[in-house]
């Protein structure tokens, strides 16, 4: 038998993120923001298991986006809306590494 789990991001609630944008912004700021990372957090990981998903993650409910943490490093890089044909090219090129690796 399958184990079963999700893979990648789920949505963050409207109270803690923007919705349907590229680079939604944090809806809260400091230890509010911390605090509300933990209880999205908790609410997918409740929700998994109330849904009887085997192996729960966290939903990625820290990350404010899945390229964040890797672009945020790269030198001459600003992150803003203007760049989505850059973000998209690099978004794509992530996912192929991926799929490589998987496959290698």
């Amino acid at each position: 038998m399958f184990r079963t789990s999700i893979a990648g991001s789920l949505p963050k609630p409207q109270w803690l993120a923007e919705t349907n944008k590229l680079w939604p912004q944090w809806r809260l700021e400091g230890a509010a923001l911390d605090e509300g990372k933990r209880d999205a957090t908790l609410l997918w990981l409740k929700l998994q298991e109330d849904a009887g998903v085997d192996i729960v993650t966290e939903g990625e409910q820290s990350r404010q986006h899945f390229v964040h943490g890797f672009l945020e490093f790269v030198d001459q890089f600003a992150i803003r809306q203007s760049n989505s044909d850059v973000i998209k090219a690099l978004q794509q090129l992530l996912f192929a590494h991926f799929i490589y690796r998987k496959l290698v």
